[in-house]
């Protein structure tokens, strides 16, 4: 019987982790999903210890070498169910809920969805999306990928794949975003506002979780670097060029993304750098934190916007200044309160 739900899982050196997880989900009874791991290149026994795992709705896969993001990507090509959800090793499921869920999967026909974090409710909700939205909430937010629902047979039919892999590889931090935004265009768009995915998160650098390159200014990693966060705003502006979308909301979208691009330069930015036990959980020197805090990204970014070549009419111009001002007001307030 093929599957209505493939949960499709990269991991990577989390073996104790992802084998506890697998071994809660596979006992459940429902014969109608299926868990699809890709083992990214793990230095540690992952493959051994799960390959112990005896149930037919667990399929295995293991790369030589470490892929990164892209492993994700790639373990879609595996799923053999109508939807795909993407799920990192580090998160969970509630499947107590797993019943309704592919009950709703098989009533429901959409491109992409998406599941709202441990949703205090208990009550079952499937919102369609207004397209005036969309691309607001999937476009280059920075998204969780955990949660994520996407229809297999468009993906694969529209070529997201090769889409994404065509475009510039440092944006590839932003990979789940740049590919909802990509389904939202074919097809209707939900959110499922189901407890259904929860996500692991730590406060605390002290709680020991393995490092990551999210508060790393190494490997141009799109989430710490703002000349990296410049390039974000610049592909924004790139893939809207093949969107169809009304002028009025292109310029409301230019006008949001020209803020968040203010706030995370600035504000997030530098609350990080002065956060000195996160830094030096993560390795980021007291010398460079020093001469980061020193820049005022806010002041370049000014500059960029006016100068940029990429609006295609003053007009343009002077909505996305108009929103950083109002990103100025806005960040200084937060901040002070």
């Amino acid at each position: 019987m093929t599957p209505v739900l493939s949960i499709c899982i990269s991991t990577y050196n989390n073996c104790e982790h992802i084998n506890n997880h697998l071994q809660e989900w596979l006992k459940s009874k429902n014969q109608n999903f299926e868990i699809v791991v890709s083992v990214n290149g793990s230095p540690d026994n992952t493959w051994e210890v799960l390959s112990q795992i005896k149930d037919e709705r667990l399929k295995l896969y293991k790369n030589e070498e470490n892929l990164g993001t892209l492993n994700g990507l790639y373990c879609f090509k595996y799923a053999k169910g109508k939807y795909i959800l993407a799920m990192t090793d580090k998160d969970n499921l509630i499947t107590d809920y797993l019943d309704k869920i592919t009950d709703i999967l098989e009533k429901t026909d959409f491109s992409v969805a998406k599941f709202l974090f441990d949703y205090n409710s208990s009550k079952i909700k499937v919102k369609k999306m207004p397209k005036s939205k969309i691309l607001r909430k999937f476009c280059f937010c920075a998204n969780h990928p955990s949660g994520f629902v996407y229809n297999r047979e468009i993906f694969f039919k529209n070529d997201i794949t090769n889409k994404v892999l065509d475009f510039d590889p440092i944006i590839r931090s932003f990979l789940t975003d740049y590919m909802s935004a990509l389904m939202a265009q074919f097809g209707s768009v939900y959110y499922f506002k189901i407890p259904f995915v929860t996500v692991h998160s730590s406060k605390s650098p002290a709680i020991k979780v393995k490092k990551s390159l999210t508060y790393s200014h190494k490997d141009g990693n799109l989430y710490f670097e703002p000349k990296n966060r410049f390039l974000v705003y610049e592909a924004t502006l790139k893939f809207l060029e093949n969107i169809k979308i009304s002028p009025l909301e292109r310029l409301f979208f230019i006008k949001q993304k020209a803020e968040d691009l203010y706030f995370f330069n600035t504000v997030f930015y530098k609350n990080i750098l002065k956060d000195r036990p996160l830094c030096e959980w993560y390795g980021i020197s007291e010398e460079f934190a020093k001469s980061e805090l020193s820049k005022d990204y806010g002041a370049v970014l000014f500059q960029n916007v006016l100068e940029s070549d990429k609006f295609n009419s003053k007009i343009e111009k002077l909505f996305a200044l108009i929103g950083l001002k109002h990103a100025v007001l806005k960040s200084k307030f937060k901040h002070k309160n």
